[in-house]
């Protein structure tokens, strides 16, 4: 309890360094911030009530909801946060509460078949990032333009209408412009590029001279 009360104090204190940098939240930031700082409630709850199994039920059900929520936007039970639902019974086994353990195991077997039903029956949302389309988009060979980009995403599963207007969303181009920004800055005018301590590496290095610039650039900093 101790190690994850002290990272959300430290996520709780840098929450408003974060917003002034990074301007509103979406929803899946807010509810890993809202996780994080779950620690700091779980707490207060074992403080004024003693109840230690209760404080690990609620803590199972806090990285639950966390779990679900990301891999509902990220593909279901094949995202990457999935493999997580194994960590519920683990962490309840903390409690020594064959009750407790239980209810972990029976919570994430729930989320599982939640997860498969919902991927199953076509009511997960786009997902934020779609490795199939990334993989599409690497393999084409030919000219990439808005067209064929949106033909590629339809080829792959993803519905047109929703990806044209994600890609009006003014938070997209904020992120665009800014990324265009710096690597304008940084001299950048194609990929792929690599910055090394302060050496700039444009094009493509094989891996041998990426560790040389590594260890150069290491040396340096001693």
């Amino acid at each position: 309890m101790a190690p994850r009360l002290l990272g959300s104090l430290a996520a709780f204190a840098a929450f408003p360094v974060y917003l002034a940098m990074r301007g509103a939240p979406t929803a899946l930031e807010v509810v890993a911030f809202a996780w994080l700082i779950a620690p700091i409630l779980l707490s207060w709850f074992l403080s004024r009530t003693g109840r230690y199994d209760g404080a690990h039920v609620l803590s199972s059900l806090a990285l639950a909801g966390f779990i679900m929520m990301v891999a509902a936007a990220t593909g279901g039970i094949g995202s990457f946060v999935a493999v997580w639902l194994v960590v519920i019974p683990l962490e309840a086994a903390l409690s020594a509460s064959r009750r407790v353990v239980a209810f972990a195991f029976a919570l994430a077997m729930s989320c599982a078949a939640l997860l498969i039903a919902l991927g199953h029956y076509h009511m997960l949302p786009e997902p934020v990032f779609s490795p199939a389309l990334h993989s599409a988009l690497m393999d084409f060979s030919g000219k990439l333009d808005r067209d064929k980009i949106l033909e590629i995403a339809v080829g792959v599963g993803i519905d047109r209408a929703q990806l044209e207007k994600d890609m009006e969303d003014p938070k997209i181009k904020e992120i665009i412009d800014r990324n265009m920004s710096l690597a304008s800055s940084l001299g950048v005018r194609g990929t792929p590029a690599f910055v090394i301590g302060k050496q700039f590496v444009p094009g493509a290095v094989d891996a041998s001279t990426l560790k040389e610039l590594i260890a150069e650039a290491r040396k340096g900093q001693g």
